[in-house]
This record gives C-alpha cells, structure tokens and sequence, in this order.
C-alpha cells in the first residue's frame, strides 16, 4: 500500500508540474510580447483614454458574474461525480444555460447611452459600452468549452487556443492602437476580436458537441444551487479588485485611472504564473481530495507556490522604477509607485485561491461569499479615506490591505472545514518582509537596491531551506 501511494502521489504532483509547466511555456513568451507592447499603449494613447477603457470593461464586467451563475464553479465541483452520463450532462446543461444568459449582454446594448452617462455623465463613450457588451457576449459561450478543457487535464489544446488569442490579441493592439488610432475603444475592440476567434477555436477544436438530450432538469436545479451562493461572492470579489478604479475616478478623475491602469498592466509578470498554476491546481486538487497523502500534498505545494511568487513580486516590486521609465512613456513615470502594493495584492489573491478548496471540498460555498463581503467592504471603506489622501496610491495600499483580510479570513474558515497544516506563519513574515523593504528600497538608486535585493533574497533562501529539503524529500520518496 505505501509504494502504491508512493506512486500515486509522484504522478499527482508531476500532472501537477505538467499542467502548470505546459501553460505557463506556452504564455510566458506571448504574455511577454503583450507586455513589451506597454510603450505603444503610452505613446499613442493618453492616461484619460486607458482610463476610460478601463473603467468600461470593469463596468460591464461586474455583470459576467451575475451571468455565468458561477457554472464556472459548479463545473469543477460535479464534474469527477461518478454517475451515469455525468460529465456530457455537466457541459451541456451548463452550456444550455449560457447559451441563453449570452443573450442579455446584447440586450442591453440599447441602453449603452444611459450607461455611459450614468458613470461618466456624458453619453459619448456609449460605442466604447457596446463593444464591451459583445466581448462580454462571446466570452460567455465559450467558458463551458474552457472548463472541460481543463477538467479533463487537455492543457495542450487549452494552451495552443489561448496561444492563438494572445498573438490576435497582440495583433489586433498593434492595428487599432497604431495604425488606426481609434482611442479609447482600441483595447475594447481587440477583445471583441480576440474573443471570436477564442470561440470558433474551442467549438471547432476539442469537438464537444452539444446535445440537447443531456441536458438535465435535476442538474439544472444542482449545478445553480451550488453557484448561486457564489454569485454573491463574484460581486465582492468584483468590489474588492475594482471599486478602487471608481472611487479614483469621482475624487480623482481619468487621468489617475489611466496612472493606476498601467500600474496595474505590470502584473501580467505576475499573472502568467498565477492563472496556470491556478488554471492546473484545481484539477489536482479536486482529483486527489481523497488521497491518503492528500493534504500533505497541497501544504508542499502552497510552500512552493508562496515561494515563487513572493520572490516575483519583490523583484518587480524592488525595481518597478525602472521597469516603469523602460516600458511607459513619460508620462506614465508615476506609476511606479503602483507597482509594488499591486503584485502584492495578486499574490495574496493567489494565496487565498489555494488555502480555501477546503471550502470547496465541503461544498459550503456560502463561506465564499462572507469573507468576500467583508474583505469589499473593508476595500471600499480604506479607499474611501486613502484615495482622498494618496489619490492612487492610496487605492494600491487599500487593495493590498483588503486582500491580506481575505487571506486570512478564507484561511481560518477553509481550516475549521478541512484542516490543513500551510505554514501561514512562515509565509507571512517573507510577505511583511519584503513588502516593506519594496515599497522603501524602491525609490533608492540602483546600486543599493541591488544590495538590498541580494541580502534579502539570502535571508528568504534561510527561512525556507528546511521546507525546500522537506519537500524535495517528499517528492524523492
């Protein structure tokens, strides 16, 4: 027995490996090249017109969640459920009902001059509001395809589909940023565009063929009782990552959206990593819930992934002054300060996704939505007062703020349901450690930061070297 889950949890962590490896190959080089574009983005279009197309894709993206009725979520919950015809009736009783939901994006489009009026008082940016409706549209008819896609661990094809939206994403930029200079809807309009060809990819790739005759009354009623407590939870979450962008614009005004924006725009460094581990771990986590060695598991997995994310984000965080004069133009030099406190908002976010599929496993979703509550809550009150301060900076260190809140509320909850040993307290003090040498060290001159960044890096290695001979231990044996 103890060779068999010897074997059974080498194989669980190289699929996990595989899986994270495979996506992150495939978009690190494609993310990298949307990044280098962030000189073109700050030539061509002022900080008002990024932050205008960035307050109307946040906008229209506070509906996504109240349509897609976290199917998303209830997908990965019953799709390893062993009964009969399970899996078809999954997919086609999910994509059956955002079939339908991808209709009221387009419904609203009458009404994208009251919309653009509402939140910027002027009706001028209605065609900027349509755009981002369709995106909205199409995005929802393909989640379905995505999700199977990683379910069923196919990550070459979930790879090499995203790898084709990523180059039209790029594509399309260069084209309506550039060359046709079409403003504020430059960025929106090559997410409408990105969006079609992600459809007609995942219809005509992987083959899921719609089946009407799967599609389930019973699953229906199971897979919306599951979501729909977490539909709430999208909304705060929603609350949590944008509210910041509103109250910057009210006290504030566009042009600090935009600052905030491109500030925002240096995770993508980030998010590479985040969205494939985060992409892979959760059909790991879900395959081997049941695994003797299974929390085992996910403890050496979460030590790694902090690891490797708190050591990106210092990084970035430490030298985003000189990230920010190399890749934006002048005028965007300011940002810099945005950085830090916003890579270090991801990775909390990342932190809190891993330590929480406790939640989860237990299927008390409504879990979710409380600590969510309480984090945007919290979020919308410290912006209110560090805005009016710091203007947006002051929303950076809100949202960081709020999300070690979140951290430690989905930590403590995710712990009495499913107890697991993370080494939170470890982790922690690497997080206080280096956010506070990045945010002090990162006006400095080059020369000490890279002394700073040396010893710093060297003290992270100590605190961590047990856990890394541990777990290379745990892997070997």
């Amino acid at each position: 027995m103890g060779e068999y889950n010897t074997s059974e949890r080498k194989t669980s962590i190289i699929e996990l490996l595989k899986s994270s490896g495979i996506l992150i190959c495939a978009n690190i080089i494609l993310k990298s090249i949307q990044f280098f574009l962030m000189p073109i983005y700050t030539k061509y279009l002022d900080p008002a017109e990024i932050g205008i197309s960035d307050i109307i894709t946040t906008t229209t993206s506070v509906i996504l969640p109240l349509l897609t009725l976290a199917l998303d979520s209830s997908f990965s919950a019953f799709y390893y459920d062993k009964l009969d015809n399970n899996k078809e009736k999954v997919f086609n009783t999910i994509l059956s009902i955002l079939m339908i939901q991808s209709l009221i994006p387009v419904a609203l489009c009458p009404f994208a001059g009251q919309i653009s009026e509402i939140i910027f008082g002027t009706r001028e940016y209605s065609v900027g509001i349509i755009l981002a409706l369709i995106a909205m549209s199409l995005n929802l008819l393909f989640i379905p395809h995505s999700v199977r896609l990683r379910m069923e661990n196919r990550m070459y094809i979930f790879a090499f589909i995203n790898i084709s939206a990523s180059i039209t994403m790029i594509v399309s930029n260069i084209i309506f940023v550039a060359i046709l200079k079409t403003g504020y809807t430059a960025l929106i309009i090559s997410q409408v565009v990105t969006n079609v060809v992600q459809l007609l990819m995942y219809v005509a790739i992987p083959r899921y063929i719609y089946k009407f005759k799967y599609v389930s009354k019973e699953y229906i009623h199971k897979l919306i009782k599951y979501g729909l407590p977490i539909v709430p939870t999208s909304i705060f979450s929603w609350i949590l990552s944008s509210s910041d962008r509103y109250m910057i614009l009210y006290m504030c005004g566009e042009d600090q959206v935009g600052l905030y924006s491109i500030g925002a725009r240096f995770l993508a460094l980030l998010n590479v990593v985040v969205n494939a581990i985060n992409t892979a771990y959760t059909t790991f986590a879900f395959k081997n819930k049941d695994s003797q060695n299974a929390k085992e598991m996910y403890s050496n997995v979460f030590t790694l992934i902090s690891f490797l994310l708190l050591g990106i984000c210092f990084t970035i965080a430490i030298f985003s002054r000189q990230f920010v004069e190399l890749m934006a133009d002048q005028k965007y030099h300011s940002a810099y300060t945005l950085v830090g406190p916003l890579m270090f908002s991801q990775a909390m976010m990342a932190f809190s996704n891993l330590v929480a599929y406790g939640i989860s496993f237990m299927k008390k979703s409504r879990y979710f939505l409380y600590s969510t509550l309480t984090a945007g809550v919290l979020n919308i009150i410290l912006n209110y007062f560090l805005v009016k301060e710091m203007q947006a900076y002051g929303a950076a260190i809100a949202t960081m703020i709020a999300h070690v809140v979140l951290f430690y509320i989905m930590y403590i909850v995710a712990q009495r349901l499913y107890p697991c040993e993370y080494n939170v307290k470890k982790t922690m003090i690497v997080f206080l450690i280096t956010v506070c040498i990045s945010l002090i060290c990162s006006q400095w001159e080059l020369k000490m930061q890279i002394l700073v960044y040396i010893i710093t890096v060297i003290i992270c290695i100590i605190l961590y070297y047990k856990d890394i001979r541990r777990i290379v231990t745990f892997f070997k044996y």
